[in-house]
């Protein structure tokens, strides 16, 4: 899973403390229902069995590519190359298959300008 924090940093947030956040960012809460109700609507206008069946086939996909790109996921970043180097220390990086160049694209940060 990119982007996906390493085990050790990751806090489960009290009732409190989860409350208090929807408190202080009640405008992103909006623009997250907002949001959420859409896709909603637009999931159970394509139904649960096609649903079902598209979310499988990326699961599938991704999980091919993972197979095909990912030589392994590192905690350490000193193996990796710089434009690899995932935003925070607390994020896991990949190591990823150097003859294909099209994995490049599963697990660099930054677009090339």
């Amino acid at each position: 899973k990119l982007n996906a924090r390493k085990k050790s940093k990751v806090q489960n947030l009290r009732t409190k403390v989860r409350d208090s956040l929807k408190d202080w960012l009640w405008a992103d809460q909006m623009l997250y229902d907002y949001f959420k109700g859409k896709l909603d609507q637009k999931k159970s206008k394509l139904g649960a069995e096609q649903l079902s069946e598209r979310i499988s086939k990326l699961a599938k996909l991704n999980t091919d590519l993972r197979e095909s790109c990912v030589v392994a996921e590192v905690n350490s970043t000193r193996v990796l190359a710089q434009e690899f180097l995932p935003y925070s220390k607390d994020v896991l990086g990949f190591q990823i298959a150097p003859e294909k160049p099209f994995c490049r694209y599963l697990v660099v940060q930054y677009p090339e300008s």
